[in-house]
């Protein structure tokens, strides 16, 4: 809402899709968003198949937490054009193991 302000005050119409205050905010919803169904995915068959056990709930909290951090930390650095984001990393590569860990046991019981 500052931001629409701020354009007003200048006399400039605001455009979402082409300013650069609101790309990182963008990305960072982007990036929430298309990980979602990778996350919720193994969990629902983890859960219909009642195989939830306490590790996968452990696991699938931790998730949750470092996407927290993600958020926080992509607030606090931004987003880099190139993907190269070190800063994200941090939170970045553990989510990967947190996924790979409910996708390789969701794929275990419902496939073998």
């Amino acid at each position: 809402k500052r931001l629409i302000l701020r354009y007003k005050q200048m006399g400039k119409p605001f455009d979402r899709y082409s300013s650069s205050e609101m790309r990182h905010t963008d990305r960072i919803a982007a990036n929430i968003l298309e990980w979602s169904p990778v996350f919720l995915g193994p969990i629902w068959s983890l859960a219909l198949t009642e195989r939830l056990d306490d590790t996968c709930v452990t696991v699938a909290w931790a998730y949750v937490g470092l996407r927290g951090l993600y958020l926080c930390l992509g607030a606090m650095f931004g987003v880099a054009k190139s993907g190269r984001n070190k800063a994200l990393w941090v939170a970045t590569f553990p989510s990967y193991a947190c996924l790979s860990f409910l996708l390789g046991r969701s794929w275990k019981i419902l496939w073998l």
